[in-house]
């Protein structure tokens, strides 16, 4: 079997390839965080365990549904709160903190400034909002 590819339809092959493997690739470079799976902050909340949930997602986004108990805080303000020393972000530190975004990526950049500011237990809500929607999840709008 003869398989004479003409070399112009390598290049949208490798561009789907390389766009399959973008968000593998954006974590690694990104950085090791931990992650919280969907199931594991839903057995939180449903046991009353005390956790914080920001929500990094734009003010539209975030009022179209969101997880209950969620605060929205997007990435440049939470980054001047933090620079600021805001005492009730001093009051988080020692405590779970869960940072969702739409699908997980812009989340990795939160946890690592909030790694940086000291904060001891922040993950990653793993799939983000998305996959919190997609396992059927309870969402609020309040």
């Amino acid at each position: 079997m003869n398989l004479d590819l003409e070399p112009w339809l390598l290049f949208p092959l490798a561009l789907v390839l390389f766009l399959m493997a973008l968000p593998i690739l954006s974590r690694r470079l990104k950085g090791k965080v931990t992650y919280t799976t969907t199931g594991e902050l839903n057995i939180l909340q449903a046991q009353g365990k005390p956790v914080v949930i920001i929500d990094i997602r734009q003010v539209k986004d975030f009022a179209q549904g969101h997880i209950e108990g969620a605060v929205n805080i997007q990435i440049g303000p939470l980054k001047e709160k933090i620079e600021k020393g805001d005492p009730e972000f001093e009051d988080l530190k020692n405590q779970r903190v869960i940072i969702v975004c739409r699908s997980d990526l812009d989340s990795i950049a939160a946890v690592k400034l909030l790694e940086t500011a000291g904060f001891t237990n922040v993950s990653v809500l793993q799939g983000g909002f998305l996959r919190w929607k997609r396992d059927r999840l309870p969402v609020t709008k309040d």
